[in-house]
């Protein structure tokens, strides 16, 4: 007599409609081993908008809202070893996943921990309870030995122009945002590999996925459009900036700014619900928790890089 689990799957396998426990289940989304997650088998499910819990966090998100952050830096402070900043587009600062309400967690997954410079030494959020401390990560550069082994040669490439340090080296960096950021997006966790599984492929799916952010959020473009562009003499206010990347983005993102009145602008966080995977770049724009810390009312620099430091 076959078991209950074999009919199950023989079942599925033809494509007809499965019984269990009085529901129906559909062969597209009974799983069998939950050593594979196969997201094609299931619908997706939209962060921060589904009203019961994610059946499965490999195939969407747990800590649900997704923030992709880009500055904006006039020099490097290094480029004498000649580290520059892009020309033509903001710099990369990474992808973050956070809870609903605007809060983040951070260093989700101690056995990944590769930051070198742990800001804060600390766990953040529910992960680790109570927090523990994080230990600075020794072991030198990771990442290019692992994008070169996958053959991700452009990638790394690409990195090195776009994801620049402001006066560091790249890959602390780079390991810094995997570390804190990375590990807290249930679609990177390793349980979701499965069984073939290779060191390093959450790294390199993660570092991908920063490179599709990017690629679908040229703010220089967006903002050049409007007429807004780098300048020592011309100013803009808060509404104009917030108005063309709403335009082109299609929700209104956070803008950072320093100095004592906050008008020097120099970050930009887009706020994004995932649908699905994240990994699968699709999402949904929406609009900014939370106030952003530009000057609402005084006029609004953004200046020019200094000669040198951009290619």
């Amino acid at each position: 007599m076959l078991s209950t689990t074999t009919l199950i799957a023989l079942l599925a396998s033809l494509s007809l409609p499965v019984s269990v426990s009085g529901k129906t289940i559909s062969p597209l989304t009974y799983r069998t081993d939950a050593r594979n997650h196969t997201c094609q088998l299931s619908l997706p499910e939209t962060a921060c908008r589904n009203t019961t819990a994610v059946e499965d966090t490999c195939c969407g998100a747990a800590a649900a809202l997704t923030l992709y952050t880009q500055y904006w830096d006039t020099y490097t402070g290094a480029e004498e070893q000649g580290i520059v900043l892009p020309k033509n587009n903001w710099g990369v600062h990474g992808l973050i996943t956070s809870y609903c309400d605007g809060t983040y967690p951070g260093y989700c997954d101690l056995s990944r921990q590769y930051d070198p410079e742990p800001s804060p030494n600390y766990t953040q959020g529910y992960t680790y309870t109570p927090p523990q401390t994080v230990e600075p990560f020794t072991g030198g550069d990771i990442v290019t030995p692992t994008l070169e082994y996958f053959g991700k040669n452009d990638l790394l490439s690409w990195m090195n122009k776009y994801w620049v340090s402001r006066g560091g080296n790249n890959y602390v960096f780079w390991l810094h945002e995997f570390a804190k950021h990375a590990t807290c997006f249930s679609t990177f966790d390793l349980k979701c590999y499965g069984p073939t599984y290779e060191q390093g492929q959450d790294l390199v799916d993660y570092f991908q996925t920063v490179a599709g952010f990017e690629i679908r959020h040229p703010t220089y473009e967006w903002l050049a459009k409007a007429g807004i562009k780098p300048s020592n003499t011309t100013t803009y206010t808060r509404a104009q900036i917030e108005d063309a990347l709403m335009a082109g983005s299609g929700g209104v993102p956070f803008l950072g700014c320093r100095g004592a009145d906050r008008t020097t602008l120099n970050e930009i966080w887009y706020f994004n619900h995932a649908v699905g995977r994240v990994q699968d770049l699709t999402y949904i724009p929406v609009d900014k928790i939370g106030n952003s810390s530009c000057n609402a009312t005084a006029p609004i620099w953004y200046y020019e890089r200094t000669a040198g430091s951009e290619a």
